[in-house]
């Protein structure tokens, strides 16, 4: 059992490794840069770019990207030049009230109708007269 947990870890933490990477590279190779769509000058896209590291080769960006995620530093953000740790903690409430909300409907509603047809239940295990189980003779 303990080589399977093991295993099944392994697994997880590969997958999330191949995800985090192809996510990575997927956005670094795509044409353009953030900065293009502000209407900026191109001095201040380069100066920009320097400032968060993107001119930089696309291994050391990759391996400072996975140093910094490793230490729970997600960045800054590029639009709201705050840091990303920050906007998902200002937006984890709101997130955290809708999930439990969903979850207590969700419970609400399987409790309901799981009450509302009790004659169903009961037919299925044996109780009515109508059920071919224990018959007597």
């Amino acid at each position: 059992m303990v080589r399977y947990i093991i295993k099944r870890l392994f697994i997880g933490v590969v997958t999330i490794w191949a995800l985090i990477t192809i996510t990575f590279f997927l956005i670094r190779i795509m044409p353009g840069s953030p900065f293009e769509a502000d209407n900026l000058s191109q001095s201040a896209i380069e100066q920009l770019e320097s400032t968060y590291g993107l001119d930089e080769p696309m291994w050391k960006q990759y391996i400072l990207y996975m140093e910094n995620l490793m230490h729970g530093d997600l960045g800054i953000s590029y639009k709201k030049n705050v840091s990303v740790n920050t906007l998902i903690a200002r937006g984890f409430p709101y997130t955290l009230s809708i999930g439990l909300l969903s979850i207590a409907v969700s419970a609400f509603r399987a409790g309901s109708a799981w009450l509302v047809r009790p004659a169903d239940r009961l037919k299925g295990a044996g109780v009515f007269h109508g059920s071919t189980r224990h018959r007597s003779k």
